[in-house]
């Protein structure tokens, strides 16, 4: 029998804590997890392993998850990547959800992550979201 193929996601939080749990979490579920703490080292990482879905906070040093998201969007070899945005703040819910595939609310849940990752990734297929303009 075939061995379905991993899926690599890459969970970019500055909170190590956060971090930490994001990992188990999918982990558990049979993920590979890449992490990264911010921005630019999710870039780093991005060109060393390209995921197969973000999870990307909105809330990030040095450039927020929002513009980073905005950045790979124009990327025509990253705008395919699923981005489920993650923050304790729910008024970036609207801009979050027209860059990426959903926006989860902090403190996340297990489940419900599980089930928007489950949902993104079987949204991988469809066409690319259109960078906004500003």
């Amino acid at each position: 029998m075939d061995t379905p193929p991993r899926v690599n996601i890459l969970a970019v939080e500055d909170d190590p804590v956060m971090r930490e749990l994001l990992r188990l979490h999918l982990s558990d579920a049979g993920y590979v997890v890449t992490l990264a703490e911010d921005a630019i080292a999710a870039g780093h990482q991005m060109l060393r392993l390209p995921p197969d879905l973000v999870i990307l906070d909105v809330g990030l040093p040095y450039f927020d998850g929002l513009d980073f998201a905005a950045t790979l969007l124009a990327d025509a070899t990253v705008a395919r990547v699923p981005i489920i945005f993650i923050s304790a703040d729910e008024s970036f819910a609207d801009r979050a959800v027209r860059l990426g595939t959903d926006f989860i609310v902090k403190p996340i849940r297990k489940a419900r992550l599980l089930a928007s990752v489950a949902r993104a990734l079987s949204h991988k297929s469809e066409p690319a979201r259109a960078a906004p303009s500003h």
